[in-house]
């Protein structure tokens, strides 16, 4: 289990881990499947108890990420600062290329133009020799609208000289 909450593993990757999961393991599971469907308040429901997942915990990162989707999911900027501060936690012990990207959209309905460029050069710097999370990077870049075009500009010629090798 420390291996699979330590990835971007999602629910029916836990459920093939035996369908006695229990305690931080069947949470994930419970609050995967509740992100996947959008269902913000239920997710919201378990986030006191996503919370109690510490920092030494192995799924302290995914715990982070699925508390700070619900608060990016309702679109409120408050919310979303609030999430950005959860994936910084999450970020500073580790957590993988997908909290950079939620970092990223957590700052765009945060309404944080310079958070959305920090986040996708850090996910530059991450990605650097990746090509999915290059292509992942330009898609994103794609769907931000409050990326400057000027530094969209710059961010996709360095990504694509990148891809092109």
């Amino acid at each position: 289990l420390r291996r699979a909450v330590g990835s971007t593993v999602r629910p029916a990757d836990l459920a093939a881990l035996g369908p006695g999961l229990e305690g931080s393991a069947r949470l994930l599971s419970e609050a995967w499947q509740l992100e996947d469907a959008a269902d913000w308040p239920e997710l919201r429901a378990l986030d006191g108890r996503l919370a109690s997942i510490g920092a030494a915990h192995p799924a302290f990162s995914a715990a982070s990420r699925l508390r700070a989707a619900w608060r990016i999911g309702t679109g409120d900027p408050s919310r979303a600062s609030e999430a950005i501060g959860l994936l910084d936690g999450a970020i500073a012990l580790g957590a993988p290329f997908d909290a950079l990207v939620q970092r990223a959209r957590a700052c765009e309905v945060a309404g944080l133009p310079a958070g959305v460029v920090s986040s996708l050069h850090e996910m530059l710097g991450r990605g650097r020799r990746s090509p999915p999370r290059l292509r992942q990077l330009l898609q994103l870049m794609n769907e931000l609208e409050s990326l400057p075009p000027g530094e969209r500009d710059r961010l996709r010629a360095q990504v694509q000289g990148m891809l092109r090798g």
